[in-house]
Order: C-alpha cells, then sequence, then structure tokens
C-alpha cells in the first residue's frame, strides 16, 4: 500500500509486515480505526472502485482478521462496507491466512447472491 500522500510510493506487500503494522497500531491506539478509515478511502473491499495503490489491502484485512485484538472491528468493518463486488477481496483475505472453510463458505453465499439477483 501506498501512503496516502503518495509521497514516497512505499508498498508493504508482506503479511508479517502488516500483521506488525496491525499490531502495533492496536498498541498505540487501542483500535484500528486508522486503517479502517484507510480501507473505506481506498473503498475497500469493493473491486469497482479500487485504485492500483489498493492490490495489497487484503494483506491488511487478514493481518486483522488473524488478530484477536482486532478481529471484531475488522468484522464490523466488513459487515457494513462490503457489498456483492467484495466478496473476492474478502476471500483473498482468508485465503492468505489458509482458511479454505471460510473462502468455500463466502464463495457459496456469493452464489446464492447471485442466484437471487437472476430469479
Amino acid at each position: 500500500m501506498q501512503l496516502l500522500n503518495h509521497e514516497r510510493n512505499i508498498e508493504i506487500k508482506s503479511l508479517n509486515n502488516w500483521q506488525s503494522l496491525i499490531e502495533k497500531t492496536y498498541t498505540i491506539k487501542g483500535n484500528i480505526t486508522q486503517f479502517t478509515k484507510i480501507l473505506k478511502e481506498h473503498s475497500y473491499p469493493h473491486t469497482d472502485f479500487m485504485r492500483s495503490e489498493s492490490k495489497y489491502l487484503h494483506y491488511g484485512v487478514a493481518a486483522a482478521l488473524a488478530n484477536i485484538n482486532t478481529k471484531k472491528e475488522m468484522i464490523d468493518y466488513l459487515s457494513t462496507e462490503s457489498g456483492h463486488d467484495g466478496f473476492v477481496n474478502i476471500m483473498k483475505a482468508y485465503e492468505l491466512l489458509g482458511d479454505r472453510v471460510m473462502c468455500l463458505s463466502l464463495f457459496k453465499r456469493f452464489l446464492k447472491f447471485c442466484n437471487f439477483l437472476v430469479t
């Protein structure tokens, strides 16, 4: 991910680095609100509005979902900000965590949603 001011063109491409960032943010702030604000500014997890600098945000989402202290806040964000086009990016986060069961569950929900739309 690039910094929001785009001056330094820094990208965080490692799950370990995202885990450290999420953990430090939680330790200092007691929440991950700054991270969820960044997600919202990038219209994440919606795929229709993603910018090129958004391509690693699913790593941060995965890190937040894997952390017991930040999981609820991340799920709350996803439950209010995710729509039909966010399924793929949420599945990418669970894929990084190796959670095949959740990926399949989300895929099945996506198929049900698509079926609902066309019938």
